[in-house]
């Protein structure tokens, strides 16, 4: 039995713990597919033994808590090893609960076994070891493996070359390169770039059990088993590096994709998504994946599996999806029974109008992308509604058994913890801030602010509003940071901390700041991120010159830029918030530097172009190539 040193907790965090039922993953994404009665009757036997203890720690039982935290601990150890999908997730939720209360009663001087996460079930190993490529456990091997594949696919731009100023000539170039991740392939770089189609280029693809071995490789650590690390790459791989493009409908999958021109009578997240959701996503959206295809976002779903790609663009009758839908020359899927014919043609007519999609939400989970196409297909009024739920459904996740006071105004939807008063001083501040931006800006001819309203956050502690960070996007928020906004067609909303002893004049920069970023990214299709964050730094600055905080943004912006690796950093929001905002409003402020240029930019934005489209027409570059090599200076 051992014992941790914890920091003491407030009690009343231990309730609101406790009473979380089900911990999701993300903005707009539930566990919507059915579990078997025993997964069920599990799960809900954790959570009642977790809440049963929260209500001894309140009544100062400590020992009895600690009983009911230990059989907890063994039972979710027993049920995992048979957890899959959907039924893993509820478990690490109630895991990730009865972490939370351990601490606590460790602190209260209970003696517990520590805790370790999960076990793995049986076909969460076996998948891990065939993704590693691992033979009787053996690590993946640099030599034998990875080079060859890197000189195959990768070879003539970046062994024999460095396009792009990118060389894995050895692997001592590569590792310097930063596009690997040791530990991690879910953030290197060079397991992005393969997942959404933008490399290899030439027409090369990299196969899954090839991906499958680079994962393996780089989660164990990236290592190098050769005798000399300054070795070329293309030695190891055996030849010239060019390759071959293997045959296949595979090939470029995300890239033959393109966005959609307005003129489709078919949407992939109004009419395609929630089918997929509903009727595939028990076998296709669980972490290990019937046939490898895994339909958890639309640039894994557009990948394919062992079947390979499942959509050919403009041809539905080539393509696999159709034909196992339809029963052709196999079993019909799903296994339940062939789905309605009017379903399936409106599927085929997705394929045959383009299979369109738009790229910048190729990261999103299944269910956001439908979320997301349910909330575009809404007017004002019925956005409003619909963004309340969603409001609501945060608050919960985020807050859980804390009512709170709520405020509606002309142009916001507010939730939070300070009093009536001072959550009704808050919202007569956005609605007047939210005039000025848009004089500011000059859209003040727009009927609304954001369209469907945004949502407001304001919570009175820091420990409060760090939980946003930590249950919507699965991160710590940076120390100094105070505000934190998203607009992903879903939601519009801003979470902004504001202690009880600061009055409204106190947070009027930053809430300026979060409120003209909301609106920009309103404006047009495909605004990203550093841009509408840009513009909420630049639009406060105007509105706030003489404001302490906002004359320090320059000097801090030059030294947040600075400490950036490379422009992907920043353009893949890969930065803490609190830097990547700073460095927004950098490059944003070279974009104005250029008027003639930027009220070009502006312009089209306001009459809805998409952001890409009109920025390369305007600049004639991308921003990755206009900032290129930039870093404040």
């Amino acid at each position: 039995m051992k014992q941790a040193n914890l920091q003491q907790v407030p009690v009343r965090w231990l309730l609101l713990i406790l009473m979380v039922a089900v911990l999701s993953p993300g903005i707009g994404e539930t566990m919507a597919q059915e579990l078997s009665a025993k997964e069920k009757k599990n799960v809900e036997q954790v959570k009642a033994l977790i809440t049963k203890a929260g209500l001894e720690f309140k009544e100062n039982k400590f020992k009895a808590s600690a009983r009911l935290i230990a059989n907890v601990q063994k039972k979710l150890a027993r049920f995992a090893k048979s957890a899959d999908g959907e039924y893993r997730e509820l478990l690490e939720a109630q895991h990730d609960r009865m972490a939370k209360a351990h601490k606590m009663l460790v602190d209260k001087n209970q003696k517990l076994d520590e805790v370790v996460p999960l076990p793995k079930s049986k076909s969460m190993s076996d998948k891990a070891a065939k993704e590693a490529g691992e033979d009787d456990a053996n690590e993946v091997s640099f030599v034998s493996t990875v080079a060859p594949i890197l000189n195959a696919k990768c070879g003539r731009c970046h062994v024999a070359r460095a396009r792009g100023q990118f060389s894995a000539r050895d692997y001592n170039a590569l590792m310097d390169s930063t596009t690997v991740t040791e530990g991690s392939p879910d953030v290197s770089h060079l397991i992005e770039v393969i997942e959404d189609g933008s490399m290899p280029k030439g027409g090369l693809v990299v196969t899954e059990s090839e991906l499958a071995s680079l994962k393996g490789w780089i989660a164990a650590g990236a290592k190098f088993d050769g005798d000399d690390k300054t070795k070329s790459i293309a030695e190891m791989g055996g030849g010239a590096g060019q390759g071959s493009a293997p045959a296949g409908n595979r090939r470029n999958a995300m890239a033959a994709t393109s966005k959609p021109t307005g003129k489709e009578t078919v949407s992939f997240g109004v009419h395609v998504a929630p089918v997929l959701l509903e009727h595939c996503g028990r076998c296709h959206m669980a972490r290990n994946p019937r046939g490898n295809f895994n339909m958890a976002q639309f640039r894994t779903f557009i990948r394919g599996g062992d079947s390979g790609a499942p959509v050919q663009p403009g041809s539905s009758a080539n393509s696999t999806l159709i034909k196992r839908l339809r029963g052709e020359g196999g079993d019909v899927m799903p296994p339940a029974g062939k789905l309605d014919d009017a379903v399936i043609d409106n599927i085929a007519k997705w394929i045959d109008e383009g299979a369109r999609f738009d790229p910048a939400d190729a990261n999103l989970t299944m269910q956001a992308v439908a979320s997301k196409g349910k909330s575009e297909s809404l007017d004002h009024e019925e956005l409003i509604e619909f963004r309340k739920k969603e409001g609501d459904r945060i608050w919960k996740l985020v807050m859980s058994d804390i009512e709170p006071q709520r405020k509606d105004s002309e142009a916001f939807q507010l939730m939070g913890t300070p009093t009536e008063e001072g959550l009704d001083a808050i919202a007569k501040e956005a609605d007047s801030l939210a005039d000025q931006i848009m004089k500011q800006l000059g859209t003040d001819s727009r009927q609304h602010f954001v369209r469907g309203k945004g949502n407001i956050f304001v919570v009175t502690r820091r420990y409060d509003f760090g939980e946003f960070g930590k249950m919507l996007l699965r991160r710590e928020f940076p120390r100094k940071l105070q505000a934190y906004w998203n607009h992903n067609g879903t939601i519009a909303y801003s979470a902004i901390l504001k202690s009880p002893d600061k009055n409204v004049d106190d947070v009027r920069v930053v809430l300026t700041r979060q409120l003209a970023s909301m609106h920009v990214a309103d404006l047009a299709p495909g605004i990203p991120r550093w841009f509408a964050d840009g513009m909420g730094f630049r639009v406060a600055a105007e509105m706030h010159k003489k404001d302490p905080v906002v004359q320090a943004w320059e000097q801090d912006a030059v030294a947040a830029a600075k400490s950036m690796n490379k422009i992907d950093d920043f353009l893949r929001n890969r930065m803490d918030e609190d830097k990547s905002g700073l460095v927004s409003f950098l490059f944003v402020g070279r974009l104005k530097s250029d008027r003639g240029r930027f009220k070009k930019l502006m312009n089209g934005l306001k009459a809805g172009e998409s952001f890409d489209a009109v920025f390369e027409k305007t600049y004639g570059a991308t921003p990755e190539k206009l900032f290129q090599g930039y870093q404040g200076g």
